[in-house]
């Protein structure tokens, strides 16, 4: 996470890790380049509370490693906190709520509090959460915050090597079909002084490496079809020169970000609201899309029937009987793959399989490929099916939205 801070005369940017390797706080006067930026419920979270406040200290606990960033906000003080307990992050927040006069405290673990003042601290509540006193064996090294964006710049340009092969090979085949077809458009000026008649016995027509059949009853036909198939050949030269120009166009833009995001344990306060009807049909808001799951054969008729429109993405376990959930996105919002490990979460919590296994085998496709099964409710036949195996996220709950 980056926040930028201003000071008499300079301006910085501060770093705090989120987890999973990533621990600590750094300062630095390099921004966050622009294709590491990306968006999530968390950063969402923090520009609510921590956007245009002073800060008036960045303090650290003694004991265990917990951030305490003390800043004020219309003329009170506040506390953010954030924790790294292992390769886990949890945060916390007390800040004063105008309105009813008093401070609020919200743990990510899901403890609340009113204060009537704040404390100087509150480290010992992250004694729930696993706080302890480090000892020095413990502690760790450090990496420069230069050195992680490196990493993660490094990890991000890395393209899928059968992607990558596959696309090189299409780029290949694209320039040979260009050379092949500007020496066919060259033919015309060894054509052109050649009689007519002297075609009259040919069927093809060579030249180098290539040749052209050629069809007709004189020679005069077979010149003019020649001629005609040079033609064709100048248009295909446009059409495919484009299409490399596109695919190389492609190549070049920045690449969009696809890390995974670090989210910190975060309980979720979301109401996961239950369709008011008689079908049990479950609905998660997430950020950029809506998730619905059938509890029972009638329900998953009904989502895929009347709930869903054509374009909606359908899941189902691979291998296994089991729920049904329709995903619906929200304007030209696409799936990430953190997308796709919360509803993969959601389908195993359904099953009650989590303790069994950690990963988990989702297919999937465009409702509008569905046939319902005569006869047997909640069964559908599906085709243009795609496949995913995705990892069970603890903490999926902390990505929806509030």
């Amino acid at each position: 996470m980056a926040f930028a801070v201003r000071t008499p005369g300079k301006s910085q940017t501060l770093y705090l890790g989120r987890g999973k390797g990533y621990e600590g706080i750094w300062s630095a006067e390099e921004n966050l380049p622009s294709e590491l930026r990306t968006k999530d419920r968390f950063l969402d979270y923090l520009r609510k509370h921590l956007t245009s406040v002073h800060i008036l200290s960045i303090r650290y606990d003694v004991d265990d490693r917990i951030i305490l960033f003390e800043y004020q906000y219309f003329k009170k003080k506040n506390h953010f906190y954030y924790f790294w307990s292992g390769r886990e992050a949890y945060f916390g927040l007390v800040y004063y709520d105008e309105k009813k006069n008093e401070y609020e405290l919200k743990m990510s673990w899901g403890l609340t509090e009113k204060h009537s003042e704040i404390k100087d601290n509150y480290f010992d509540y992250f004694n729930e959460v696993g706080r302890k006193k480090l000892k020095k064996s413990e502690m760790k090294p450090i990496t420069t915050i230069k050195i992680l964006l490196e990493e993660e710049k490094n990890e991000l340009a890395k393209a899928d090597p059968k992607e990558q092969k596959k696309e090189k090979k299409k780029i290949a085949k694209i320039q040979m079909e260009l050379d092949k077809i500007k020496a066919i458009s060259e033919w015309g000026k060894i054509i052109s002084p050649i009689d007519g008649a002297d075609f009259e016995k040919l069927d093809k027509f060579k030249h180098g490496n290539i040749e052209l059949k050629l069809k007709g009853k004189t020679g005069h036909q077979k010149k003019s079809q020649l001629f005609q198939k040079i033609k064709d050949y100048q248009k295909a030269y446009q059409i495919q020169a484009k299409r490399l120009e596109g695919m190389l166009t492609i190549k070049e833009k920045p690449l969009e970000n696809e890390l995974e995001v670090i989210m910190p344990i975060w309980k979720n306060t979301t109401k996961v609201r239950e369709q008011k009807s008689e079908y049990k049909i479950v609905e998660y808001q997430a950020q950029g899309f809506t998730i619905y799951v059938g509890k029972d054969a009638a329900a998953n008729d009904h989502m895929r029937s009347k709930l869903a429109k054509a374009d909606d993405i359908w899941f189902h376990p691979q291998h296994i009987p089991g729920p049904h959930i329709i995903v619906k996105l929200k304007g030209d919002y696409r799936l990430k793959l953190e997308d796709y490990q919360i509803i993969g979460s959601i389908m195993m919590e359904a099953l009650d399989i989590t303790k069994q296994t950690q990963f988990f085998d989702l297919m999937y496709t465009e409702v509008k490929n569905l046939k319902a099964i005569k006869g047997k409710a909640g069964s559908v036949n599906y085709k243009k099916q795609k496949y995913i195996c995705v990892e069970y996220l603890k903490n999926w709950q902390s990505f929806l939205s509030a």
